[in-house]
């Protein structure tokens, strides 16, 4: 019915030419056909109706109606919605994508402006990449002056030259300083992983991070490429995106950094394969510190998800015990004596010796005397016991 409603809309208003002020609710009399039009469009009754709507309206805009139809969006700005207005500059820019983003470089200044200029500037580097970018450029020179800020205006020339097609994006990127890439480079993948997907995404980017460095700033910037990829990528598709690494001499361009973001997201989604994958990836030293790394942010993220699978399974020893430690440093763990020898029973010597200093801190605090008598039959050393001491007496920090 929905769709049906939705037909029936779009052709009445391909046939809405010869509407009149008393057919079109707040209209005014002399309104032109295409304003009544537009008005009209306005008017209906959801959100996404109004766009869709309206969007079938103005594929006549023109440079012969543009002025009516901007006379009617500036009576109405404050009732004018973002989608609203995107649909407008989107199909300005199609004639002329300049003179779309100078009317919203006049906007008043908020964040409904912000939010036009970046589908403005979008739009234009979608029709004119090479216009676009050197618009960005020389307005970021005067950006006080305009009021415009960076990462708007390098996401979506970025997002429209990518969407665009037209060879040189990257070229281009690799000449921004690294604040700029960072936002681009993010903007780039998250639109060519719409448009073309993971596997396609990935497998074109081969060829590039394959060919040889031109020296040290081209390494530094395929660094930032691959990372920016994988970032992406491995949310999506972890497994494929570690099959693809081995297949791109990733180490040689990034060490091992973007396979730890792979165990980051796999993690999750497939703990004994991702667990398997990093024993077979990394030198067994650092894999435990990938593995611990990987489940810290997977506790931090989901910790029920996260301690369910350590009871349900066979994980590696280091995660169970990062799990006794997680459950023994709790601000709201109720400290005491079981809560030490939980403690003190994790096998790993760096997360025991941490997980003991804390809740023997917080047991101070509160039975000083029960807390002294366990750390004088510990094998702790002195200056720990001392140091627990001091952290346990310090007065509290004035609110």
């Amino acid at each position: 019915m929905a769709l049906l409603a939705l037909a029936m809309g779009l052709g009445t208003l391909a046939c809405d030419s010869g509407l009149s002020p008393s057919d079109v609710p707040g209209a005014h009399e002399g309104d032109s056909q295409m304003a009544l039009r537009v008005r009209k469009a306005m008017a209906a009754p959801t959100p996404s109706l109004r766009i869709v709507q309206l969007a079938a309206v103005l594929e006549d805009l023109s440079p012969e109606n543009l002025t009516e139809v901007l006379d009617l969006y500036q009576r109405e700005l404050s009732m004018v919605s973002p989608s609203e207005m995107a649909v407008l500059l989107e199909s300005w820019a199609s004639f002329d994508p300049e003179g779309a983003y100078e009317f919203t470089l006049a906007l008043p200044k908020s964040t409904r402006r912000e939010d036009a200029l970046g589908v403005a500037m979008q739009a234009w580097a979608l029709n004119d990449p090479q216009s676009a970018r050197a618009r960005v450029e020389a307005d970021l020179k005067r950006r006080r002056e305009v009021y415009v800020s960076p990462t708007t205006l390098y996401e979506n020339v970025t997002v429209g030259w990518s969407l665009s097609g037209e060879p040189g994006l990257l070229e281009h990127l690799a000449q921004e300083d690294d604040a700029s890439r960072v936002i681009s480079l993010r903007a780039f993948v998250g639109s060519q992983t719409r448009r073309s997907g993971t596997v396609a995404l990935l497998e074109s980017m081969t060829s590039f991070l394959q060919s040889p460095a031109e020296g040290p700033d081209d390494i530094k910037f395929k660094r930032m490429v691959l990372l920016a990829l994988v970032a992406v990528s491995a949310k999506r598709m972890p497994e494929f995106t570690a099959q693809w690494l081995s297949g791109v001499d990733s180490e040689a361009v990034a060490g091992l950094d973007a396979e730890k973001r792979v165990a980051w997201y796999w993690l999750p989604q497939a703990p004994e394969e991702s667990f398997a994958w990093v024993q077979q990836t990394f030198p067994p030293a650092a894999a435990e510190e990938v593995m611990l790394e990987s489940f810290s942010l997977w506790f931090k993220q989901d910790q029920e998800a996260a301690l369910a699978w350590l009871e349900s399974s066979d994980g590696p020893g280091l995660l169970r015990d990062y799990g006794s430690f997680a459950n023994a440093v709790r601000q709201n763990a109720p400290v005491g004596l079981d809560l030490v020898r939980s403690a003190d029973a994790i096998e790993t010597e760096t997360l025991r010796r941490r997980a003991v200093v804390d809740v023997l801190t917080r047991w101070y605090e509160r039975e000083p005397i029960y807390a002294e008598s366990w750390m004088q039959s510990s094998d702790l050393p002195e200056a720990v016991r001392e140091s627990i001491r001091r952290d346990a007496i310090k007065p509290a920090r004035p609110s």
